[in-house]
């Protein structure tokens, strides 16, 4: 117990003492006694809840547990204890223990939003999310200008597939939580799973700029920028999130920017962060994928197969490889073995409608019409409406 506390206590005792022996001498010596007593302990109890709550937020939970239960030894009436112990008892990973003491704590005073909050937590991790989102609800009503109370409903509605109700709640509320850059980024995410990337986007601005130092707000925008076509906005967010020292680790913001590069023309800008990455991971797959899609595109045969070979040295389950190496001997007007190569990329995703076609293509180069008919036969029936199927399908009809 630091000294600050001790002092406190100190004090709060001297003084009940000496209310305990002004009491002597009125006679009532015995009640006087007790209510001194109980005083005592529950200015005592009073002075540990700043403590115990200090040494939870800091991690130590065994004494976080001690001084809780010596508090509640000394005033076993405060709720506040037993949602403190509660919570010990949840990061323990004792979720029924933490419920029961939740339950207390809602039983000795109901009024207390908390209670109901943590308890929602509980039922959250056991996904009974009806059960949690009443809990949320009854904290909410409770403490209405509490946003996170708010956010946690609206989160439970979305798990209950009712994402409509939850963004029409949240965004009803928004005028009486201006500051709140967490609504304003949850209004957002809510239209990102309704495709309405523009109101997406004009959410999550609003939330970065009430918090710019946020970076998963930041993420979360360029990723809005990106879906809507935003590239070059979306480019320069996610150069800030890159060039962040504590994103070093990112690898899937790096390839998140050489897309939103390629997306915005700078191929070159895309191309050196692929390599820089396989440079420093030679088994990275994605990216020797897309350094060969963007060799492929630009003409650039012999770096393609190059990307092909990785990718079937690395990841020989994955058809990418072989379908990059098909279109190279196929380029190469050598199509038994681009047929080779499709027929493996067939076998890792058979039901990879491009596999189909283009396997259904190299049948038809190397003669084998009646393979290449029911290649593009598969295909047609995966997917009525392709157009690519039904020309190959009809060609190769009008030559037999």
């Amino acid at each position: 117990m630091n000294m600050r506390v001790v002092r406190l206590f100190t004090y709060a005792l001297v003084g009940l003492i000496v209310l305990g022996f002004a009491g002597c001498s009125t006679g009532q010596h015995g009640r006087n006694v007790e209510e001194a007593n109980k005083r005592i302990n529950t200015q005592r109890a009073n002075i540990m809840l700043p403590l115990a709550i200090e040494q939870f937020e800091t991690g130590d939970l065994d004494e976080a547990l001690r001084t809780t239960s010596e508090a509640l030894r000394n005033d076993p009436g405060n709720a506040a204890f037993y949602i403190l112990a509660g919570r010990i008892a949840m990061e323990q990973g004792k979720l029924e223990r933490g419920l029961h003491l939740l339950d207390r704590a809602i039983e000795l005073n109901p009024g207390l939003p908390d209670a109901h909050y943590y308890r929602g937590i509980v039922f959250q991790r056991w996904q009974r999310i009806d059960e949690a989102r009443q809990c949320y609800q009854r904290a909410y009503d409770l403490e209405p200008d509490q946003p996170a109370y708010l956010l946690a409903v609206a989160e439970m509605l979305v798990a209950s597939d009712l994402a409509d109700e939850a963004l029409q709640m949240i965004e009803s509320k928004l005028i009486y939580f201006e500051y709140k850059p967490g609504l304003n980024a949850a209004v957002g995410g809510l239209y990102m799973m309704r495709r309405d990337f523009s109101k997406a986007i004009k959410y999550l601005y609003e939330a970065h700029m009430l918090e710019p130092d946020d970076a998963r707000m930041l993420e979360q925008l360029a990723m809005a920028e990106l879906a809507a076509g935003q590239a070059s906005q979306a480019v320069r967010h996610l150069e800030q999130l890159t060039g962040d020292p504590v994103n070093s680790h990112r690898n899937d913001l790096r390839r998140t920017l050489a897309s939103a590069y390629l997306r915005s023309g700078r191929i070159g800008d895309s191309r050196d962060i692929y390599k820089r990455m396989t440079r420093k991971d030679p088994s990275d797959v994605e990216s020797w994928i897309n350094l060969g899609e963007i060799a492929w595109r630009g003409g650039d045969i012999a770096s393609t197969l190059v990307a092909a070979n990785q990718v079937m040295n690395y990841a020989p389950q994955r058809p990418a490889g072989y379908l990059l190496a098909g279109l190279v001997w196929q380029k190469r007007n050598q199509h038994d073995r681009a047929l080779t190569f499709f027929e493996k990329a067939y076998a890792a995703a058979p039901d990879n409608d491009m596999v189909v076609l283009l396997k259904g293509i190299a049948h038809q180069y190397v003669g084998n019409r009646q393979q290449a008919f029911l290649a593009f036969m598969e295909a047609m029936r995966r997917n009525p409406n392709n157009d690519r199927a039904r020309q190959l399908l009809s060609h190769i009809g009008a030559t037999n």
